[in-house]
């Protein structure tokens, strides 16, 4: 009101105000090139601002908006990164615009009244191919505009009236992860805060309120980590302050020191003022103690799942756990049990499969004979039990396959056979059939969901059988957590019989008492899903018998790091089941650290592994000797694994970057360090290329 009658602010001018709680709030009056217009805006000033109102959006089930939005516009995730009043007592001939044109289904801002003089009046008047005309709000309806909606402001005159002012809310919600969007918003000339310019604002509230990954306002853990830095030197700022610029000068000293002004806190300050402030607010403060936020999206995605906003598959579908009744590619969701709607496990998650990843595999172990080699290995060719044998494929590529251990091993009485690449240069192959089946998707997802540092596909192995019973429940590689896991999902499955993988753990509910029993229980095999498993997630191959049927089942297992230190590295290298990469061969596993994801790395845009050391242990001539006689075919244990280099286990560097990832070879180069070991791994040819490049 005081906006509004007392004709405090000129056009294109701003100021703050305190409120009686102390918060600081920006008011600026809107620039009219033409028409006449009284049109205010006031937002928070700082992210404390920011934060407390994101509380009341919280506590008002604006989750519900976000969860409509997301899931009708298909966002990867979203955020809410703004809210403010607009506000103006009359206007006529407004401009009409576009806030964020080319933004599509990436932007929008949600307006709704707070205060109007009349419901038959129009504020707002929308245009489109079709046409325009004024729009009249109503209560509990509000309006969805794209940043590529046209519109502008009605012409109304409130003045005459006993309510002579109207409000509105505008709530900008935006798709961070959209190419261009974090610029669009951040260059956005009429909004306070966020303050002009602060992409890497932007960037720590990517997905924070909405997403695959079970984020929202519910169960917010606050922004990601940043760095608040004064543009102007720090002195240059107290002084500032000293002298109330930052309350005076808005546009100048307010912007240009950030962290003096408070209008960005500290980390420190953040985290601490953010779980007072949650806890004001109905959250427990010990609630977050000792929480990481993969356990947080997990557990909204619980209660999502047992209260039903998550629609899943009936009792007869799938009668031990809650499976969602549908998918996205890439999204995940815990496995709970369905009798008492606890978490399973710690970090056992269903995910939605790009339609292309099970396509593409098949078409690959098609053309390369595999699937000729897993019927054969099934019915006609088994192998004894412990037997390893190599197989050549028809385009030359070597496989090796393995029959698992006896009675008491985890596989118990079956004939379940592991066939693996026999060498680097089919995990480079097969990487390729991953990225041509969208397999980004999925490492996106798991990195944006356990807060990775990075990622990398370690193997890729395919388990072949026809019946099993009696099976042990293992862990594949304890002490992994959230750092090493096992994408398993079907190639094959049985037409008149079920294939089934049993998981389980000890019951969980995050926040509250409930849990502490160890269960374990089968769960169907579905083409559109897979299972996420930690190397600590417990499970074992459920009892079947498809002989009668003459069927067989082939599960491809995906092997997913976070190479982060040497103890990831050994679980890696010292997996049980795979026999590529070469056991204990931890040198390999750092060469491909961070190669897949984080970084703007990617399958699609893959560097290639850093420079390697390839040496044969048991020498040159040695090896040689042993290779003439056949053994790096027939001795895979002994002679391939200490002839790495001899039997082609592992590329040379030269051979590498030349054949295989060429491309790689300029990123590694920018390494200096690393510089001296490609050198004497390059031929003088090859050397002189990557350095012109």
């Amino acid at each position: 009101e005081m906006l509004a009658y007392d004709k405090v602010l000129s056009e294109n001018e701003q100021r703050m105000y305190m409120t009686a709680e102390g918060q600081a709030y920006m008011a600026s009056k809107k620039n009219q090139a033409k028409g006449s217009c009284d049109f205010f805006r006031v937002e928070e000033a700082n992210e404390v601002g920011f934060e407390k109102i994101l509380q009341v959006l919280r506590l008002a089930g604006f989750d519900s908006l976000l969860d409509s939005i997301g899931s009708n516009f298909g966002s990867e995730s979203l955020a809410v990164t703004a809210v403010s009043f607009l506000s103006a007592t009359h206007c006529q001939d407004d401009n009409e615009h576009r806030v964020f044109p080319g933004s599509r289904g990436d932007v929008f801002d949600l307006i709704f009244p707070i205060l109007l003089p009349s419901e038959d009046i129009s504020i707002l008047s929308l245009s489109g191919e079709s046409g325009n005309g004024p729009i009249r709000f109503h209560p509990g309806i509000g309006i969805l505009l794209s940043g590529d909606t046209s519109y502008r402001m009605s012409d109304f005159d409130f003045r005459g009236n006993a309510v002579g002012l109207g409000v509105l809310v505008s709530i900008q919600i935006a798709d961070l992860q959209k190419s261009g969007v974090k610029d669009a918003i951040s260059g956005d000339w009429f909004a306070k805060y966020l303050p002009r310019g602060t992409g890497p604002w932007l960037e720590t509230q990517q997905g924070r309120h909405w997403g695959r990954t079970g984020k929202s306002l519910a169960l917010d853990t606050g922004r990601r980590a940043l760095v608040v830095e004064d543009e102007f030197d720090s002195e240059i700022c107290q002084e500032r302050l000293d002298h109330g610029k930052c309350k005076t000068d808005l546009g100048g000293t307010r912007m240009m020191c950030l962290k003096t002004c408070n209008v960005i806190l500290k980390d420190d300050d953040y985290y601490s003022f953010f779980a007072t402030n949650s806890a004001e607010n109905g959250k427990a403060e010990d609630d977050y103690e000792e929480i990481e936020e993969h356990e947080v999206q997990g557990e909204l995605r619980r209660r999502m799942l047992v209260d039903g906003r998550i629609p899943s598959l009936s009792e007869d579908e799938e009668h031990f756990f809650l499976v969602p009744r549908e998918m996205e590619s890439g999204e995940m969701s815990p496995f709970v049990w369905r009798s008492d709607g606890l978490q399973v496990c710690n970090y056992g998650q269903f995910v939605g499969l790009p339609s292309e990843l099970t396509t593409e595999m098949y078409n690959f172990v098609d053309k390369a004979g595999l699937l000729d080699l897993f019927n054969q290995l099934a019915y006609q060719n088994t192998l004894s039990r412990e037997e390893e044998r190599l197989f050549e494929m028809k385009d030359g590529r070597e496989y090796v396959a393995i029959r698992t251990g006896g009675d008491q091993s985890n596989w118990g009485k079956s004939d379940l056979q592991w066939i693996d690449t026999a060498d680097e240069r089919g995990y480079e192959e097969v990487l390729q059939v991953l990225q041509r089946g969208k397999f980004d998707k999925i490492l996106d997802s798991i990195g944006l969901y356990f807060g990775s540092e990075s990622l990398a596909v370690t193997g890729v192995g395919f388990m072949v059988a026809t019946h099993c019973r009696e099976a042990s429940q293992h862990r594949d590689n304890p002490g992994a957590g959230q750092d090493f896991f096992n994408l398993v999902f079907p190639l094959i499955l049985p037409q008149k019989n079920t294939a089934r993988l049993h998981i389980g753990g000890i019951a969980r509910d995050l926040i509250g008492d409930a849990g502490g029993e160890y269960r374990l229980g089968p769960v169907k095999m579905r083409e559109n899903i897979g299972l996420l498993l930690s190397g600590d997630t417990f499970h074992k191959t459920s009892d079947f018998d498809f002989r009668p049927d003459h069927e067989l089942r082939v599960f491809v297992s995906v092997y997913v790091a976070n190479i982060k230190n040497e103890k990831i590295k050994k679980i890696v290298a010292g997996d049980g089941t795979a026999y590529f990469p070469p056991k204990g061969m931890t040198e390999w596993v750092g060469a491909q650290r961070g190669r897949h994801w984080g970084s703007g790395h990617s399958l699609e845009n893959d560097p290639g592994r850093r420079p390697l050391s390839v040496r044969d242990t048991l020498g040159t001539e040695k090896c040689a000797q042993l290779a003439s006689e056949g053994k790096c075919k027939s001795d895979l244990q002994k002679t391939r694994m200490m002839c790495l280099k001899t039997c082609k286990v592992l590329i040379d560097d030269g051979e590498y970057f030349s054949s295989v990832a060429f491309n790689s070879t300029k990123h590694h180069l920018m390494e200096m360090t690393e510089l001296p070991r490609i050198a004497d791994h390059l031929d003088s040819t090859l050397h002189a290329k990557a350095i012109s490049n």
